[in-house]
């Protein structure tokens, strides 16, 4: 009954995610949040420069670290799953489908619909419905969910409105209400909404969408500090397995970079991670020959912060599948992910890629890695003729062509 309650109010969140997994919004800048970061510390850069805080010289190594991030990160985007939900979208439907048993336990089920007959279209028939019986709160409640699907936000607005007018206020209602006056507002927590969502947190109080919004308020407003707390807490107070958590934890990121704050660790995650990773090493210490196996044990070293090895995960799933030079490079990514600017390359990493560079001649990571390494050693011309190959095989008019472009005319001239 606990799933069947969480899968439904996962599916009465429906038409509010769709426009929100559409929408990757600003802060996801169309791709992945990652990226965003980087791209934001690449402008920060600017300023700095501006401002006189960095000389020329180390601005210049900190621009081919970051840039050396970005196309890790795109290179990541390319090979990873497709789609990434935004925090946003995964907060309104997984989190909140998480504690929906508490919800529904308050509310009670939905009014079964009203059936007008074989095939009748939602819309029509809620419509129908709450024109014969205005002062049907039920029925203005399920006519807001129809018409969200279509997504007639407008629509949407006024049905949840008479809800509420007609003393339904449930929790619901105002969370929905609140959800559709921030899209409204393009993403903006008015005053309004913080009291739909005030109001929400007193029918249920661990309301995860309304304490999302309201850190979200917090970080709007200019007090990054609240709203890395509050997220500190719902997070805290999530399963350890929840899927949105790595996704608050990259807005909590970019919030606290762009305030100059410490990053908050969740700590939760990473104990669940540690767990799983363990048992895994386990079962692959008695089945040495699942490549696959060892591939995702790479994967997960990595999330850990475990560059070494990562590295050796990859390289045994590599020594299985002979004809996946991927692996290699993905070995070679562990080794180099986290590299401050002035450190050397190390020599392991920088040998996987000229090992696999024949047979992945135009991948672009290949390419920007073997040319950050003959910068690093001084041979220009060498760091030239990669960088130069990488911006022929990048699009164009892409971000990462411009800075594979900008990293070539900041070579010294000259070998």
């Amino acid at each position: 009954m606990a799933l069947l309650l969480a899968l439904l109010t996962f599916a009465a969140l429906v038409p509010v995610l769709l426009p929100l997994l559409r929408d990757r919004g600003a802060a996801r800048d169309g791709t992945d949040s990652d990226r965003a970061v980087y791209r934001d510390q690449l402008r920060e850069l600017d300023r700095d420069i501006e401002r006189g805080l960095v000389t020329a010289a180390e601005a210049g190594a900190a621009r081919l670290e970051i840039q050396r991030r970005l196309l890790a990160a795109r290179q990541e985007e390319t090979e990873g799953p497709s789609g990434k939900a935004p925090v946003l979208a995964l907060v309104l439907g997984i989190l909140t489908a998480g504690g929906a048993v508490g919800t529904y336990s308050m509310l009670g089920m939905p009014s079964p619909p009203v059936v007008a007959g074989p095939g009748a279209d939602p819309v029509a028939r809620w419509a129908e419905h709450v024109r014969l019986n205005p002062e049907d709160a039920e029925g203005w409640a399920q006519y807001a969910r129809a018409i969200s699907r279509m997504e007639r936000w407008a629509d949407a607005e006024t049905a949840w409105r008479k809800v509420i007018a007609l003393g339904a206020p449930s929790v619901e209602a105002v969370a929905s209400l609140g959800e559709i006056v921030v899209m409204r507002e393009n993403g903006t927590v008015t005053t309004e909404a913080h009291g739909l969502f005030d109001l929400t947190l007193r029918g249920e109080p661990g309301n995860a969408v309304a304490r999302y919004y309201l850190a979200l308020e917090k970080a709007q407003n200019g007090d990054p500090k609240a709203a890395l707390a509050q997220w500190v807490a719902l997070l805290e107070d999530l399963p350890p397995d929840a899927p949105g958590r790595r996704d608050i934890a990259m807005r909590m990121e970019q919030t606290a970079r762009a305030a100059g704050l410490p990053v908050p660790q969740d700590r939760a995650r990473q104990t669940m991670i540690e767990g799983m990773v363990a048992q895994l090493a386990a079962r692959l210490a008695k089945e040495p020959n699942d490549a696959e196996g060892w591939a995702r044990l790479g994967r997960s070293y990595m999330v850990l912060g475990r560059g070494e090895a990562a590295a050796d995960a990859y390289e045994r799933a590599a020594a299985l599948t002979p004809g996946e030079p991927a692996l290699k490079r993905a070995a070679a990514e562990a080794l180099l992910a986290g590299l401050k600017p002035t450190d050397a390359m190390p020599p392991r990493a920088v040998a996987l890629l000229r090992e696999v560079e024949p047979l992945l001649a135009q991948d672009p990571a290949v390419l920007w890695y073997l040319g950050l390494a003959e910068a690093r050693e001084r041979q220009f011309d060498k760091a030239r003729d990669y960088w130069g190959r990488l911006v022929k095989v990048l699009p164009a008019d892409g971000d990462d062509a411009k800075m594979a472009r900008a990293a070539l005319e900041a070579l010294p001239k000259g070998k």
